[in-house]
């Protein structure tokens, strides 16, 4: 149903995307829409992928909306976020190297599965990729909250919008230099360059933190921050040195080396229904030098 959804929405935005379009250009006719979405759905493509992550998007916008009391402006700001996310998605997800690349980031498997990935076929790829659908979620869920953070902390109302377009884009919280992961570079956070938000896990967290160790120790920058939500007591520094991989020191962030990596566990930022209204100061939690629960 989301990859439906996805080319609906990806035929209609196409047309937003003209240079100073007519109404005709905008306009969109029946006939010719219902004979796209036929052929499009019996032939599945890299496009396909795509249009099936962002019908994720999509769907999820329509969760949060719909079980949270946001105000005006709050919603009008996650719209703001929503579409931009899916301009975003339907490029990144149109190429095999784009679907790696996120998958790198959200997926829980080891090397060789995702390493594997570019050699699958369509209904391979469009398979893993749905397997990996919650990853993708609480990528979003996370990336959203925080981008609306930022937003409200610099936006009062609607008419100040204009003046801040860029902060609505999750493209100006990327490092488009690295390809091999969604590299996070937030400029509010003043000690860290290259971030990542890894995927939520539950009770076997060592194993899934050993197999991304063994996926990001590799990458080239190595991120140096780990937005990594859990429940077990490995905040602050970590090792990706295979040896070291469980040593958990508190110092901040200010004291990592080169083959060290900061684990921030998220529990400062709300993405569960009814937390969505409320506004979290991140320069006083996942951006301050040191984790706020390692105070506690």
């Amino acid at each position: 149903m989301n990859d439906v959804l996805g080319l609906a929405i990806s035929y209609i935005q196409q047309r937003y995307t003209l240079v100073n379009p007519v109404f005709d250009q905008l306009r969109v006719d029946k006939k010719e829409f219902d004979c796209y979405m036929t052929e499009s759905v019996k032939t599945k493509t890299d496009e396909t992928i795509a249009s099936y992550l962002a019908g994720i998007v999509c769907e999820e916008y329509g969760e949060i909306i719909n079980s949270n009391d946001l105000s005006d402006i709050q919603t009008h700001m996650l719209n703001m976020i929503c579409q931009n996310t899916v301009r975003w998605i339907n490029e990144i997800g149109k190429t095999v190297d784009g679907q790696y690349q996120l998958l790198n980031t959200y997926s829980v498997d080891d090397v060789s599965k995702i390493a594997g990935y570019r050699g699958t076929s369509v209904d391979g790829r469009l398979l893993y990729v749905a397997e990996c659908k919650q990853g993708f979620l609480v990528f979003l869920e996370y990336l959203w909250k925080i981008m609306l953070n930022i937003c409200q902390k610099k936006v009062n109302n609607e008419t100040e919008v204009s003046a801040h377009l860029e902060m609505f884009d999750p493209l100006h919280y990327v490092d488009s230099s690295v390809t091999d992961y969604v590299c996070l570079n937030f400029p509010e956070d003043k000690y860290i360059n290259h971030s990542v938000i890894l995927p939520r896990v539950g009770g076997n967290f060592n194993g899934v933190k050993r197999k991304i160790v063994e996926r990001m120790v590799n990458m080239s920058p190595k991120p140096e921050k780990w937005f990594f939500e859990n429940r077990k007591i490995t905040r602050g520094k970590n090792y990706y040195n295979y040896s070291t991989a469980n040593v958990n020191e508190n110092p901040t962030v200010a004291d990592l080396g080169e083959d060290s990596f900061y684990i921030e566990c998220m529990d400062c930022i709300g993405i569960d229904e009814e937390e969505w209204s409320i506004q979290e100061d991140c320069s006083s939690c996942i951006f301050s030098m040191k984790c706020a629960k390692e105070e506690m």
